[in-house]
């Protein structure tokens, strides 16, 4: 197979990919009003909105293209950027590889590595919103 072979296949294999979030971003367009948004992820929501968007940021599998769409669109509805760059920070966690790691490195190293990592996304999300608000004006 040649390269243009090779690259058809990969266009292929990333299309429906592409498709599937365009209309999942679609979707929470329509169907997720920003009130919800502002309330769960917003100024409003305070520490606890940033606690979940990095308990959220942990559950998350899969490529940066997939998610970032969904992101954009949380940030257009009102999510506040600390929650955002919490989301993208704790998505370093990868939960369902959490028995994987310490099969590796043992229970003790992943649970307070992950911990580690849980905490400063709380922080992340803090200093992102800080620099950019500060940038902004």
């Amino acid at each position: 197979m040649g390269a243009l072979g090779y690259g058809i296949s990969i266009f292929k294999r990333t299309f429906i990919i592409f498709v599937s979030v365009s209309l999942f971003v679609g979707l929470l367009r329509i169907w997720v009003k920003p009130d919800l948004i502002k309330r769960l992820f917003g100024k409003e929501a305070g520490l606890r909105g940033i606690i979940m968007a990095s308990f959220i940021g942990t559950l998350i599998v899969g490529p940066f293209y997939l998610i970032f769409p969904i992101l954009e669109e949380l940030l257009s509805k009102g999510a506040r950027i600390a929650a955002v760059a919490s989301i993208i920070s704790a998505w370093a966690i990868k939960t369902p590889w959490i028995p994987y790691g310490a099969a590796f490195m043992g229970w003790k190293f992943i649970i307070f590595f992950n911990i580690g990592l849980f905490v400063f996304s709380l922080m992340e999300g803090y200093i992102i919103e800080g620099l950019i608000s500060k940038s902004e004006k």
